[in-house]
């Protein structure tokens, strides 16, 4: 009779696991894709801030030639998604990851850069002598990279999560 009462308990006991495991992974499922299009969204929206950049610093260098400051400051690139979900999509699949790693270096490094250029304008580097130079040099180190290597890497990285969450739809 005692048999009865464990084979009940084991098979409820199973069911439960087995219902905790299907919520469980599906909701990890549904995570894991919402992190791809986040960042995917996010590699968007720095490919076209690259573009303003470029547009940004070129106004820059013009005016400065001209001699004069332009008063808008410059977009920035963003890594909020990259900082919050990366560790979600490297569960899965490291390679997405590996692939942008160096692109949000590179942003962090052109974001630097940026701020440098305020600070150099705005702040106690306005009042050193020769600013205008190191504001064009700033500015000419920026341009490069965001075309020659941020640009690149960002595209190339946009790549995979297309694909990926193209057969994840399919």
């Amino acid at each position: 009779m005692w048999w009865q009462y464990t084979i009940t308990f084991a098979g409820s006991l199973i069911v439960a696991l087995i219902s905790v495991w299907v919520s469980q992974s599906w909701s990890y499922r549904r995570d894991y894709k919402r992190a791809l299009q986040n960042l995917r969204n996010e590699l968007s929206i720095n490919i076209k801030a690259a573009t303003l950049i470029t547009q940004w610093i070129d106004m820059n260098a013009n005016s400065l030639k001209q001699g004069q400051l332009v008063v808008a400051s410059c977009p920035r690139f963003y890594d909020s998604v990259w900082i919050s979900e990366k560790g979600l999509i490297a569960l899965r699949d490291h390679r997405i990851i590996a692939g942008l790693e160096d692109a949000y270096l590179m942003a962090s490094v052109v974001n630097n850069l940026l701020n440098k250029i305020d600070e150099l304008k705005w702040e106690i580097g306005g009042s050193l002598p020769n600013v205008g130079k190191r504001v064009t040099l700033i500015l000419d180190a920026a341009k490069q990279i965001v075309n020659n290597q941020l640009l690149p890497m960002l595209a190339n990285g946009k790549r995979p999560l297309d694909r990926k969450l193209r057969l994840q739809i399919s």
